[in-house]
């Protein structure tokens, strides 16, 4: 499980200071730190609760359109924070957090969502645009430690290492991967690190790239209610109100195939690659998935360009307004 965050700007990328093992879900729920444990649901033999979501939209995540590609259950303490981060290959994920009783709340302060039932998770997504300001993938490289051998040998051997930014000797397997998390500290940003209005209004008239306030969007995660759609590629931090136990279905669409493709190609770069899924390493690099795929798409753009009965694909019936969408984005993921 997870203490009190994962991916704080300053903390080791690959440190185990931020982790525990935990043999309950009492466990999680009764330790004095905010613990946040993720169980993923990878046998197929399983029938996780996340199996019960009903997605929305089935012009997109519909049979065909969408590859469930993970579900998990995620049993969280009030005060845990999972810091900025993109969810692993492109995907959307839907989830949903379960009903609370009533002596769960404890004596603290309760919020109240939308629909009056009470808030367990708050989403603060930032503009995509401003990925390079929030995360900063460039300083988190820089900081990965380069091993210095202190006696002659593999790196792959137990030999102990100085860190090029530490005197501290550690096991070479260890150090390699030690780079830092770095991104913008909601919580704990001083001014000085903030551009001035000055400085935003020099760049805008020299038409540099990312030269405004990046945009925040919050979004409230209510303990039995409505479920939250989280869309591929968007930075995000979550905050955690209550304890609460969320369930999750991640599911690439093949009408967003282009997202996959921004994913692969900004990891590119990552100094430690993530674990990429089956349907993106293995699936996408199938002729005969490939072909199902650009058959459907082909279809749906073919459809869609037609006249009166246009979109009306695999029993969908989209409107007109989103008919145009679905057309747009099938030749977006050609």
């Amino acid at each position: 499980a997870m203490v009190g965050g994962w991916g704080e700007p300053g903390d080791l990328a690959q440190g185990a200071d931020h982790l525990t093992l935990v043999n309950s879900i009492a466990e999680v729920l009764q330790d004095t730190r905010p613990l946040n444990l993720q169980m993923f649901h990878r046998d197929k033999a399983e029938e996780p609760l996340a199996s019960e979501l009903r997605w929305p939209c089935p012009e997109f995540f519909g049979e065909q359109r969408g590859f469930s590609v993970d579900k998990a259950t995620r049993i969280s303490q009030r005060g845990a924070v999972t810091w900025w981060h993109l969810d692993d290959c492109g995907e959307f994920t839907y989830q949903a957090a379960l009903p609370l009783l009533e002596h769960t709340f404890g004596n603290h302060s309760l919020l109240l969502g939308p629909t009056g039932k009470p808030v367990v998770k708050i989403f603060i997504f930032a503009d995509k645009k401003a990925y390079d300001l929030i995360v900063q993938d460039e300083e988190v490289n820089r900081t990965v430690c380069r091993p210095r051998l202190s006696t002659p040998g593999s790196c792959c051997s137990p030999h102990v290492t100085t860190c090029c930014s530490s005197s501290i000797d550690i096991p070479c397997k260890i150090l390699a991967l030690q780079g830092r998390f770095h991104g913008l500290h909601l919580l704990d940003s001083p001014e000085l690190c903030f551009p001035s209005p000055q400085d935003l209004e020099k760049a805008d008239n020299k038409n540099v790239s990312g030269s405004e306030w990046p945009v925040f969007t919050v979004a409230l995660l209510e303990a039995g209610g409505p479920p939250l759609l989280s869309p591929p590629n968007v930075q995000h931090v979550v905050l955690t109100l209550q304890n609460c136990v969320m369930v999750e279905e991640r599911l690439v669409s093949v009408l967003f195939l282009d997202e996959v493709a921004y994913f692969l190609n900004l990891v590119n770069s990552w100094a430690e690659p993530p674990i990429l899924y089956d349907f993106v390493r293995e699936g996408l690099r199938n002729a005969a998935t490939v072909d199902t795929v650009v058959d459907l798409l082909l279809t749906i753009l073919d459809g869609e360009c037609g006249a009166s009965n246009s979109g009306d694909v695999g029993g969908i019936h989209p409107s007109p307004a989103i008919g145009k969408v679905t057309k747009e984005r099938a030749f977006l993921s050609l």
